[in-house]
């Protein structure tokens, strides 16, 4: 057999080889990155339960200081709250009426009644 048959062989044998090993390397890359992909969202995911369950963990907590208070407490704790976020008020009206509410749930149940009359809740 001719020396450049044998070369030209030897050639086309290596270059399957090498071609043959370009795709292993490729399909390599193409995994290792799969598998890079699948823990960033695998630690992405833990992250989110954590932050959620964190977040559940202090509103029963919240929720549980709240649970104890009394009406009156919480009636002001809302109003500041509602407050807190008021920007600005243009116009606030208040009738007696609703004055005379509010200021009996502040009052432990003493409402004030027409001509200034003082009444508690429960006695009429």
């Amino acid at each position: 057999m001719p020396k450049d048959f044998l070369e030209e062989r030897g050639f086309a044998r290596r270059e399957s080889e090498l071609i043959a090993q370009e795709a292993a390397n490729t399909r390599n890359r193409a995994q290792g990155a799969r598998e890079a992909t699948q823990v960033a969202a695998d630690g992405e995911a833990a992250r989110i339960r954590a932050v959620g369950l964190a977040q559940t963990d202090m509103e029963e907590k919240r929720i549980a200081i709240y649970r104890d208070l009394s009406g009156h407490v919480l009636l002001g704790l809302a109003a500041r709250e509602f407050a807190g976020k008021l920007t600005k008020i243009d116009h606030l009206n208040v009738t007696p009426d609703l004055l005379a509410t509010v200021m009996g749930e502040f009052g432990k149940g003493a409402v004030v009644g027409r001509g200034g009359a003082t009444k508690t809740s429960g006695a009429q």
